[in-house]
């Protein structure tokens, strides 16, 4: 019963895996990566190129083919990745470590193919030098809302600042009829105290 679940899987992720082109994908890498100055030569040349590959499309069970000897690179294959479930191979750059031509070739599907696959997966990791995503634009109805509201701040502050000189002046004046020498010289602490008083006669009457 679980190995007819298992190749009923298989059926059912064949075609999708095989309607998938990811070639433009392996494009761009390599292209940023040149763009970058980054050496593409030889086997760690061309694995700079899957190994990023891999990473951008580890949503989809993309990974890296483990490989122990021949052409490999910190121990993986330099041009050939992974897809699980399936476990199904594909070649993605043709003259890997030379021309590194991006492409996607496969699936690579036979039954003896797939079983080293499967022992052979590898999690990508991440190469450190992946763009963040893009950042979508603010909502234009909270752009006018933030608007509105410094548009209302800076109303209230003019307000305030209009009221204080209101009242800067009213001390101003009640200290001059009390005593004209006191007019320009008022210290400030007096004024303060004057204005302090004005707010909680405004804020008693409310209450």
């Amino acid at each position: 019963m679980k190995t007819c679940l298992l190749l009923l899987t298989a059926l059912l992720i064949a075609p999708i895996a095989n309607a998938q082109d990811h070639s433009p994908v392996v494009a761009a890498i390599k292209a940023r990566l040149e763009a970058a100055g980054t050496d593409l030569s030889g086997p760690c040349g061309a694995f700079q190129v899957t190994k990023r590959v891999a990473w951008e499309l580890r949503s989809q069970g993309f990974g890296l083919h483990f490989k122990g000897g021949g052409n490999n690179c910190e121990g993986f294959a330099v041009d050939y990745i992974i897809q699980a479930p399936t476990f199904f191979g594909f070649d993605i750059l043709g003259d890997g470590g030379g021309a590194n031509v991006p492409q996607w070739i496969g699936p690579e599907d036979h039954p003896d193919i797939v079983a080293r696959n499967r022992g052979s997966w590898r999690a990508p990791t991440d190469p450190g030098d992946t763009p963040p995503p893009p950042v979508d634009p603010p909502d234009n109805g909270d752009h006018d809302a933030i608007v509105d509201l410094m548009g209302d701040l800076q109303k209230q502050m003019a307000d305030f600042r209009q009221w204080a000189e209101a009242e800067i002046a009213a001390v101003r004046a009640e200290h001059k009829a009390q005593d004209p020498k006191l007019d320009k010289g008022t210290p400030i602490w007096q004024i303060l105290i004057g204005i302090l008083g004005a707010i909680a006669g405004g804020v008693g009457a409310t209450k």
